[in-house]
């Protein structure tokens, strides 16, 4: 096996980088996606009360919610600006953190509903 690779790696370099180098990409995609995946199904992730570190994406993801409702309840545009925290939109509209955790909860319970009753939950 390793004299095989040695061949490859004298006879066929090109070749022999582009596709490492294509697996070293798919491997990080791959892995990435598993560690989302495992953040966002522990049940201390969903429906986090809001905190000045959250990003609009954030808030998303734990509530389960299409982001121009997110966007319409912060009082953001969509698509969300880049590096957007919590505690800069919560000084820009002047709302209370738990008033935007308790609209973003119900909100969360009227899509969830929604989801449930065309059978997509």
């Amino acid at each position: 096996m390793v004299a095989r690779l040695k061949h490859l790696w004298s006879t066929r370099r090109v070749p022999f980088l582009v596709f490492f180098g294509s697996l070293a990409v798919a491997l990080w995609f791959a892995a990435n996606f598993v560690a989302e995946v495992i953040y966002w199904n522990d049940p201390r992730h969903k429906n986090q009360a809001l905190e000045p570190w959250m990003t609009p994406r954030y808030v998303q993801h734990s509530y389960a919610l299409r982001p121009k409702t997110v966007a319409e309840i912060l009082g953001i545009d969509h698509p969300f600006p880049s590096r957007m925290r919590m505690s800069d939109i919560v000084a820009t509209t002047g709302q209370s953190y738990d008033a935007l955790t308790e609209e973003l909860r119900a909100q969360a319970a009227i899509e969830k509903a929604e989801r449930k009753a065309r059978g997509d939950e």
